[in-house]
């Protein structure tokens, strides 16, 4: 009986293990995932701001000179 209540404890110890690993890995995977996109987006935005503002530059350049 002492076995079979050992088992039954190492069951849920083992369950409960793995359950919050998969959980720490979902919510790692999902922030990596998360901080690659706004990474993305901030990239994507700056380079359209830096690009517009040469266009302007250059335009400007050429229409005063």
């Amino acid at each position: 009986m002492v076995l079979s209540s050992e088992s039954y404890y190492y069951f849920y110890y083992y369950y409960y293990y793995y359950y919050y690993y998969y959980y720490y890995y979902y919510y790692y995977y999902y922030y990596y995932y998360y901080y690659y996109y706004y990474y993305y987006y901030y990239y994507y935005y700056y380079y359209y701001y830096y690009y517009y503002y040469y266009y302007y530059y250059y335009y400007y350049y050429y229409y005063y000179y």
